[in-house]
């Protein structure tokens, strides 16, 4: 080490300089091992780590299979006992039912279902297989399906009591542990977020929509919590796209659809059931899409509520979402045609209105509102592609080729709706005259408009727009 020193200096503050230089490498050369040994105890850590889930990993996989491989033990014990062979303890679908059997059936099933519902975020995170690599919820109490069979004397009715017996069969045999999954397969949540902006890209009318919904679907996620998107209420005229847009939403989100439309002459019975006491009694909306479906947050679409009527309290069609919208109530909500309680506290729900007044403000007030104004500009251009190209993937991707954005271009002016009857009629002319692409001439002329086509090849379409405005949409309505 060589030191820049005055001519002045002594020997012995020579050697008081080279001794303070060689203490201070000393402590650098120390510090640099303390790091390097800092290094690999984090290296050690993170095998350890690593090593320690991977070992829950297999626990929890073995656990699962030894519940399979025991099931057969225990419905041989259940039989012993009993005398009911287990895997079918129904005599029949219609006659006695051993109760006693049944219940103990359950009360198996549900310790295995409750495993299911312990697994722990990370767990799930973790899992392999798509079949458990998904929060799991119970949508009802393993014994509460009982009540369907163990209602001595509750009605004379014969159908009544063909009806809850074959019901009580189809929920046993299909969900007998009472679990439903939550949202979507957690290792899918990087793709969900891809597909939200692609439907952006699409659809970019509805920005502030999947807006929110990406950052409460960021903020269940990072909490570690199941899924949780508050109720949205999607205002805007009518074909404006509303119901389009919350179809490919569950797309995305990998979740079952199921639409009630209050434009009929509706009742509340629709959502939460009949009354027993009637002769077409029937369950609601809310217990068919929970307990016979496969997703405790399947995405309900309430559609058009603004045109629900009410003449009484009794036939008031909105007076269920009062208790339904809100999470602490949904919890537990009773079908009055069966009379059991589910939580629909997990529901997505979806409400479209074209006139808010037309809402009461009890309703309005626990859903998130969104005013949907139509695309302008390039903006109507992208949403018809998304049209055109849903209307091609219903029609059979592979029986026709993709419509060219030419043709696409001559409807762009149109809305959603006549887009749709647009492409329909085409496809049937192109089918009925043996051809599989769809040309100008198959499409109803009295709909094109020669403006928007450009036959150039060129990267953006040119829309007509209204004359007096270049900032308005196309002429003939917005793209829906």
């Amino acid at each position: 080490m060589q030191l820049l020193l005055p001519l002045s200096f002594t020997q012995e503050e020579e050697a008081a300089l080279v001794r303070e230089a060689q203490d201070q490498q000393s402590v650098y050369e120390s510090a640099q091992r303390e790091v390097a040994l800092q290094e690999q105890l984090r290296l050690d850590y993170e095998r350890k780590i690593k090593k320690k889930l991977a070992l829950e990993a297999q626990d929890l996989e073995a656990q699962e299979e030894t519940c399979k491989k025991a099931l057969p033990e225990a419905q041989a014990k259940v039989s012993t006992d009993t005398g009911t062979e287990v895997p079918k303890p129904l005599r029949s679908a219609v006659g006695d039912l051993d109760i006693a059997a049944e219940r103990k059936f359950l009360e198996y099933e549900a310790r295995s279902g409750e495993q299911l519902h312990r697994r722990t975020f990370a767990q799930v995170l973790r899992a392999k297989h798509s079949d458990i690599g998904q929060l799991m919820k119970p949508v009802l109490a393993w014994d509460e399906v009982l009540k369907l069979i163990d209602r001595k004397g509750a009605t004379p009715d014969r159908d009544a009591i063909k009806r809850d017996r074959e019901l009580f069969l189809r929920i046993r045999n299909e969900w007998p542990h009472g679990m439903r999954t939550v949202g979507y397969p957690l290792r899918d949540h990087q793709a969900v977020l891809a597909d939200l902006n692609r439907i952006a890209d699409q659809l970019p009318h509805f920005g502030q929509v999947l807006q929110h919904v990406r950052e409460h679907l960021v903020l269940s996620f990072e909490r570690r919590q199941p899924m949780h998107i508050p109720p949205v209420l999607l205002l805007g005229e009518p074909g404006i796209g509303k119901t389009h847009f919350t179809h490919e939403l569950a797309k995305a989100l990998r979740l079952p659809v199921h639409r009630h439309s209050f434009d009929a002459s509706v009742t509340g019975a629709a959502l939460m059931g009949s009354d027993r006491h009637w002769a077409n009694t029937n369950f609601g909306l809310v217990f068919e899409a929970l307990v016979l479906g496969r997703s405790a947050s399947p995405v309900v679409l309430l559609d058009e509520i603004d045109k629900a009527t009410s003449t009484s309290e009794r036939s008031n069609a909105l007076g269920p979402l009062h208790s339904l919208l809100e999470p602490l109530s949904a919890k537990a909500v009773t079908d009055i045609s069966v009379l059991l309680t589910v939580d629909a506290s997990h529901i997505v729900w979806i409400s479209t209105a074209n006139v808010r007044k037309n809402i009461p403000e009890s309703i309005c007030s626990r859903m998130h509102e969104f005013l949907i104004e139509g695309p302008r500009g390039e903006q109507a251009i992208q949403a018809a592609y998304a049209v055109a190209r849903a209307v091609h993937d219903r029609m059979g991707s592979k029986r026709f080729d993709p419509p060219a954005p030419k043709v696409i271009r001559l409807l762009a002016h149109l809305s959603a709706r006549e887009l749709i009857k647009a492409l329909e009629t085409g496809y049937a002319r192109a089918l009925n005259g043996g051809s599989r692409t769809l040309q100008r001439h198959h499409l109803p002329p009295e709909l094109l408009d020669e403006d928007t086509a450009d036959d150039s090849a060129g990267s953006g379409p040119k829309s007509t727009r209204n004359p007096g405005d270049p900032d308005l949409p196309p002429q003939g309505g917005y793209l829906h």
